[in-house]
């Protein structure tokens, strides 16, 4: 059993001031849990019987060790902090890793930056195409939506864990370290190879606005996707992916 504390502090991380506060967020489900506890990063389990089955409390096992605080937890409890519809019935705690922006910078990998990116799944789905390609430094403007919201988590698909995630910065601190800043736009000029031979940076806008002016400003080159068809726009995570394939193509 666990304490009405212990409910308390569970339920308190829904919430992205107490997810501050305590370096803390939730994750649910199988995978997320497996991929947290392989990167070190989850300190507790909660499962429910009634709706985890074995097969998937044993896939975990493997990952546990005494270190890791592993609870029961009967239903009508589990089903107030559980996020999905279909319920894996596990729920796990994982540290926030909080990287040190000197050491970002020092390292070899690029970044991408997103400006006002605030919809929960395109920053999740972005996440994993960084993780995928293996750009491991992302930037956020203070107004993109948290990105330990459980739905940003949940499109994340494990990405938060081996990614170095920082927030409230200005993109003018990662130009002046002597970063290529390439600006997704649809007015810009088709990727070169050029653009990836030294550490870049590409910046994301959200799909209503766009880049903010003051980061046009900023921005080294601006570039595009050349389409074909009549629609106005990619979607900022579809254009992502397709940029990210093109410079690491490129490089």
């Amino acid at each position: 059993m666990i304490s009405k504390k212990e409910l308390k502090y569970i339920s308190s991380l829904n919430l992205k001031k107490f997810r501050n506060e305590n370096k803390k967020y939730l994750v649910e489900g199988k995978r997320l849990i497996i991929e947290g506890l392989k990167a070190g990063l989850i300190t507790d389990i909660y499962y429910c019987p009634e709706k985890c089955s074995f097969n998937n409390f044993s896939k975990i096992k493997p990952y546990l060790n005494s270190q890791i605080n592993t609870k029961e937890i009967e239903e009508k409890i589990f089903n107030i902090f559980s996020d999905t519809v279909t319920s894996q019935g596990l729920i796990g705690i994982a540290s926030i890793n909080t990287p040190k922006f000197e050491n970002c910078i020092k390292s070899r990998f690029n970044w991408i930056y997103l400006d006002k990116v605030k919809d929960p799944g395109n920053l999740g789905a972005i996440l994993r195409s960084a993780e995928w390609f293996g750009v491991k430094n992302i930037g956020l403007s203070p107004d993109c939506v948290d990105p330990y919201n459980s739905k940003v988590v949940r499109s994340g698909m494990g990405a938060h864990f081996n990614l170095n995630l920082i927030s409230n910065i200005p993109l003018n601190i990662i130009k002046e370290n002597k970063i290529k800043i390439l600006l997704a736009d649809k007015s810009g000029k088709k990727i070169s190879k050029s653009d990836s031979l030294n550490k870049w940076c590409l910046i994301l806008g959200s799909e209503a606005d766009g880049v903010s002016p003051i980061n046009h400003l900023i921005a080294d080159k601006i570039i595009t996707i050349p389409g074909k068809g009549k629609v106005e726009s990619l979607n900022v995570a579809v254009s992502c992916g397709i940029i990210l394939h093109e410079l690491v193509k490129k490089s």
